[in-house]
């Protein structure tokens, strides 16, 4: 069984991983030549184990200068996304997928890391920065980026590291407006490069199965009469709510007894 995590841009990786790391990324990991720097870093974006039910967006910088060059050499990073915590394992090598949307950018740029969950700090690259599919995307739509087959190395990970995936755009020649817009959370799976979308079900699929410390938050991020969850789905989202009652009693000092049962 391989392990499937979903782009998040409309959750911050702080406030959702799940337990909470010890050290948020550091900022941007990867060689870029600019940087979206509030969507990285202890602003990183999350990396869920649940898919979105509504496609969101997060537009870069502009890259502020004019230059040209050979294909995809000039690039920003837009979106550091951060997965939940990860148990003590290694990650085998093989052959990732990687799946989303991108708008006015020529190449879609991406590369992933085992961070050191106390530090902040890559413990391991898994793949560097580099280009997926298509390196001559038509500007002013949303176009898919995809590939089955990027190479990952195998890492050994302690428990608490996490994973760092980073998307963004490059160009061969840019000027001072240039800039990239990285589209996830939507429901249309993604399974062929350079196609139009428009709800792009960004994803990142590893070669293996990783095992993680938590499961993040519920598939709709709340608690609405459990529509959209599967019965288990629902207790577990449930059973989540209720520790983060009882934490929040224990700090002031109380004690909480629930008086009903959740059965799957």
């Amino acid at each position: 069984m391989v392990t499937q995590l979903f782009l998040r841009s409309g959750l911050t990786a702080s406030a959702n991983q799940s337990p909470s790391v010890v050290h948020a990324p550091t900022g941007f990991l990867g060689a870029w030549n600019k940087l979206t720097t509030a969507n990285a870093g202890a602003s990183a974006l999350y990396l869920s184990n649940n898919a979105g039910s509504s496609q969101l967006s997060k537009t870069s910088i502009n890259f502020g200068s004019v230059a040209s060059g050979g294909a995809c050499q000039f690039s920003i990073g837009t979106i550091q996304y951060a997965s939940n915590p990860l148990t003590a394992q290694t990650i085998s090598s093989g052959s990732w997928t990687v799946a989303f949307a991108v708008e006015n950018s020529s190449c879609a740029m991406v590369s992933l890391y085992l961070v050191n969950g106390s530090t902040g700090v890559i413990r391991s690259t898994i793949f560097a920065l580099g280009s997926i599919g298509a390196t001559s995307r038509a500007s002013g739509s949303e176009l898919t980026a995809f590939s089955a087959s990027v190479s990952g190395s195998s890492v050994v990970a302690t428990s608490g590291d996490y994973l760092v995936l980073e998307t963004g755009g490059g160009w061969a020649n840019v000027s001072s407006t240039t800039n990239v817009t990285i589209f996830d959370s939507g429901t249309t799976a993604i399974s062929s490069d350079n196609v139009s979308v428009s709800t792009a079900k960004s994803s990142l699929t590893a070669p293996g199965t990783i095992t993680f410390q938590g499961s993040g938050p519920p598939p709709h991020d709340d608690m609405r009469g459990g529509f959209g969850y599967t019965t288990g789905g629902f207790v577990n989202a449930c059973k989540r709510f209720e520790h983060r009652i009882k934490r929040e009693w224990t700090k002031r000092g109380r004690i909480f007894v629930p008086d009903y049962k959740l059965v799957a």
